[in-house]
């Protein structure tokens, strides 16, 4: 999504749930983060982030430190505990406002909305530390990259730079099992999503969290064979606004371990937009490749509306012109969309998870002159992502050598 979407979706993270969007723990979502707790979990990172860095032998200066997606300041009033100036920034407004409100650091950390793809609202080379983590993994490679070499510009000669970005969609670490054929009476699913209706740009690809749960006798298994037969997945249909079909196959979201009868599991699908604007159905349904789509064997699908605007046009004006009356509806779990002329803002928030090759991020670095000083795998983008960490320091300048008589 566009950096003003993703500032949206942002937004109103920050007021429905600030704590557990930013540390998703299954536990503690609605509301049930301990404040305590929570800012504990970010003092005990940057001491583990700054004891690593000694690990390598760096010797990092200790005036100003940035914490890129600074959230409600988890991280950056932790790193006013190692550095003397300490700047927080963040898209979200509501997520800026509490991080003032929540600050204990006695005019050590300063916080600054932003808006744009960039870090011009922070000076050249004044930050001797730039720290992000969990944050550039929700924004599209492009963005990315660009902020990427923004951290390079702000960063001090003879400073450092650790974020952290995924790398590619992790391997299954479930036992590898192989499924055989269902049985027709075993296509039986239900499908539940966290909207039911979308306002998209035309040929842009989006994410829609799905819940699935098997209503079959029958365990479903997430491997088929080595040709891919017999695997189940989620995928999704296009279809016109009079139900005709345009997109047989588009993406694919495969089961991440066997799900028993009566089980549930949630899938982020990742669908492709057509290219034409206008109003569009998407439709949701399980296939167990190269036997049958589930559909066919009289499961129900899920359908969602989507109005597909151009890319010059404005979100809201397309709404306004397009949209007669109010959709309503319920799902299985989260708010939905609810989208009408009066209230446009009332939707149901997501986190895009994207990724960048690790090599390539490696070349970019060095193209930018960054030194890389240490890649490490981690966990942080969670069991379905492959994670890395990168330290790299931005080349001093050399003292000038004074010429002898």
């Amino acid at each position: 999504m566009k950096i003003q979407e993703l500032q949206r979706h942002w937004n109103a993270l920050g007021k429905i749930d600030p704590l557990w969007a930013i540390l998703t723990d299954p536990q503690r979502k609605n509301g049930k983060w301990n404040l305590k707790d929570f800012f504990s979990t970010g003092d005990e990172e940057i001491a583990n982030a700054v004891a690593y860095i000694e690990s390598l032998g760096f010797p990092l200066k200790r005036r100003t430190a940035l914490d890129f997606g600074c959230g409600v300041g988890r991280l950056t009033q932790a790193l006013s505990n190692y550095f003397e100036n300490c700047s927080g920034i963040d898209i979200s407004p509501s997520m800026i406002d509490l991080a003032q409100k929540f600050d204990r650091s006695s005019g050590r950390c300063r916080y600054f909305l932003n808006t744009e793809d960039n870090l011009k609202i922070i000076a050249d080379n004044s930050c001797d530390f730039v720290y992000s983590n969990i944050v550039l993994q929700h924004m599209e490679p492009r963005y990315m990259i660009r902020y990427i070499k923004e951290f390079f510009r702000v960063c001090s000669p003879g400073g450092l730079l650790l974020f952290q970005v995924p790398c590619s969609m992790a391997a299954s670490r479930h036992p590898v099992r192989t499924g055989g054929p269902l049985a027709d009476h075993d296509f039986r699913a239900r499908i539940g999503a966290n909207v039911i209706a979308l306002s998209k740009e035309a040929g842009s690809t989006f994410p829609i969290i799905a819940k699935i749960t098997n209503l079959s006798s029958s365990a479903w298994y997430p491997c088929g064979n080595s040709d891919n037969r017999f695997t189940i997945n989620l995928g999704n249909h296009w279809l016109d606004q009079d139900q005709n079909l345009i997109v047989l196959d588009d993406g694919r979201a495969a089961l991440t371990g066997v799900l028993l009868p009566n089980q549930e599991v949630d899938l982020e699908l990742y669908v492709n937009a057509p290219n034409q604007p206008g109003r569009y159905i998407l439709e949701l349904d399980l296939v167990q490749e190269q036997v049958a789509w589930f559909t066919e064997k009289g499961s129900e699908t899920l359908k969602i509306d989507v109005i597909l605007s151009s890319p010059s046009l404005d979100e809201d004006d397309l709404l306004s012109a397009s949209l007669e009356g109010t959709i309503e509806g319920s799902t299985d779990f989260g708010p939905i969309l609810a989208l009408d002329r009066t209230s446009p803002d009332e939707f149901s928030p997501i986190m895009e998870m994207h990724s960048i090759d690790r090599e390539v991020l490696i070349e970019i670095l060095r193209i930018l002159g960054g030194e890389l000083r240490d890649v490490v795998e981690d966990h942080w983008a969670g069991p379905s992502f492959k994670s890395y960490r990168y330290c790299v320091s931005k080349p001093a300048i050399p003292e000038s050598r004074s010429n002898g008589p």
